[in-house]
């Protein structure tokens, strides 16, 4: 009988484009500050102008010293805090996080993480904007929306 191994797990940092529904994502081996740090630096890459609004709970990864230090560099990112324990509820990323979690992982297992990678690209490649647009339709995208456009 084979017995489970260690159960290894890939963090994904994600944003979605509210406007546009574009995906923007970066696996990494580790969900530090660093790593976040450096999914923040893509999507100043990503977008080069203008100002760009994150909203994020509150984890531990989001409002670490590391992080607060780094954001007083950057004039055109700024973080919004959702309200603590409310971030599954608000946060438009969490609707395409719980989307993979159901068409990739659940009950699901890949024998290795190079496989389960090669489905997360799969699956996000497939997954057109207005897909996207769909599955993080909300109250709060739809305010968010009208108060950047203000």
């Amino acid at each position: 009988m084979l017995t489970p191994g260690q159960n290894r797990k890939r963090p994904v940092f994600g944003t979605v484009n509210l406007r546009t529904g574009a995906w923007h994502y970066r696996l990494t081996d580790h969900k530090r500050s660093s790593e976040f740090i450096a999914a923040l630096s893509d999507l100043l890459t990503i977008y080069p102008a203008g100002r760009i609004y994150l909203l994020v709970d509150n984890g531990s990864i989001h409002t670490s010293k590391a992080v607060q230090q780094w954001l007083t560099t950057q004039e055109r990112l700024q973080l919004v805090y959702l309200p603590s324990y409310a971030g599954h509820k608000y946060n438009p990323t969490e609707k395409v996080w719980w989307h993979l979690k159901d068409a990739i992982s659940a009950n699901r297992g890949f024998k290795r993480l190079a496989e389960l990678d090669a489905a997360l690209r799969r699956h996000l490649a497939s997954l057109t904007p207005e897909a996207i647009l769909r599955l993080i339709n909300s109250h709060i995208v739809r305010q968010a929306l009208a108060a950047t456009a203000a």
